[in-house]
């Protein structure tokens, strides 16, 4: 076995973030409150509420599932890159758990948005300029604009919870996710 000589290889500092433990109840307390204070899940869910009629139902009631997945697949990837490697700082978690749940919601987002036929309802709605001149660039332009703004309103928030809640700051003098203490220099 060849020792790693790679000199762009970047040192990793010794404070890493720490999962706070009981670690399943502060993940599931995240979880759990991301998904239900996601402006999306609020609004649709109190509309919902108040009449659940609604000219897409199949689409209209599955929008809050899409962001507990999302989530859901945000909180399981961001703990399995943790426990590969720790994360130094909460930037990098709240990135990766954005991303993470923007990927998995989005495509859940505009499958159902196509199979109900909302998407293809609503880019119907377009100006009648916009569909002479390029009917395909502009039905996709609207199509991305709506899954971007859902993803930002479903899922910004909840990475940003879930650094605060289910990790922290290792103390000085603390090494690892273990909780092992090593000694200060």
């Amino acid at each position: 076995m060849q020792p790693d000589t790679a000199p762009d290889r970047p040192k990793r500092r010794a404070e890493t973030l720490r999962w706070r433990h009981p670690w399943w109840r502060w993940q599931l307390l995240s979880w759990a409150l991301g998904t239900a204070l996601a402006p999306t899940t609020l609004a649709v869910a109190g509309l919902l509420l108040l009449d659940a009629r609604c000219d897409y139902p199949a689409f209209w009631w599955s929008l809050p599932a899409i962001v507990a997945t999302g989530n859901a697949a945000a909180v399981i990837c961001v703990n399995q890159r943790h426990h590969r490697q720790p994360f130094d700082c909460m930037a990098d978690l709240i990135r990766l758990h954005l991303a993470s749940s923007m990927a998995v919601g989005c495509s859940l987002f505009l499958m159902m948005g196509w199979l109900s036929g909302f998407l293809g309802d609503v880019s119907s709605l377009q100006p009648m300029a916009w569909r002479n001149d390029e009917p395909g660039f502009a039905s996709f332009s609207l199509d991305a604009v709506m899954t971007l703004g859902f993803g930002l309103l479903s899922f910004a928030h909840a990475g940003v919870l879930h650094a605060a809640l289910a990790f922290r700051e290792a103390a000085a003098g603390t090494t690892g996710t273990t909780g092992t203490t090593g000694t200060a220099r």
